[in-house]
């Protein structure tokens, strides 16, 4: 279920996420978006935003402590970050953005114009690229797993 929280977070996710794990075990969730604050980030964000105004970067630049609060499904949250950077080629940075669903669903036909405006940007062969690692992690609390929707009451 991993990849599927960036897309479908929320009280149904983490409800089907408790029932289908073991009582009392733990539950993590990872966001791993590239560094807004490194300056190439922030050009690369400068194109998108110029030809997406309104761009929306989905749930993984947001806090999910509200959404996993409000769930009282587990015991103390506990919230961790580390800030690591890898080194891509050009290729793979490129591979990456024209892979990348969010940008293209909401750029549509400007996509091709925005990942050339990227590629210019990219300068050298290999990119450093730094991203910050968000996670939060907890123990199921103690009680019965929710039924699944198709489950017949006891």
């Amino acid at each position: 279920m991993a990849t599927s929280c960036a897309w479908v977070f929320g009280e149904p996710t983490l409800k089907e996420c408790r029932r289908v794990v073991a009582p009392r075990d733990w539950f993590c969730c990872l966001w791993n978006p590239r560094d807004p604050d490194d300056p190439l980030q922030a050009r690369i964000e400068a194109i998108i935003r110029s030809a997406i105004p309104a761009y929306g970067y989905g749930t993984r630049r947001e806090d999910p402590t509200p959404v996993l609060g409000a769930s009282c499904l587990f015991e103390e949250l506990r919230p961790f970050s580390a800030t690591f950077s890898t080194s891509m080629t050009k290729q793979a940075v490129m591979d990456a953005w024209r892979s990348h669903a969010t940008l293209a669903r909401q750029a549509g036909p400007t996509l091709s114009g925005i990942l050339d405006a990227i590629a210019a940007e990219l300068k050298n062969d290999v990119v450093d690229v730094p991203y910050t690692t968000r996670g939060w992690y907890a123990q199921f609390a103690p009680g019965p797993a929710p039924r699944s929707p198709d489950e017949e009451p006891v």
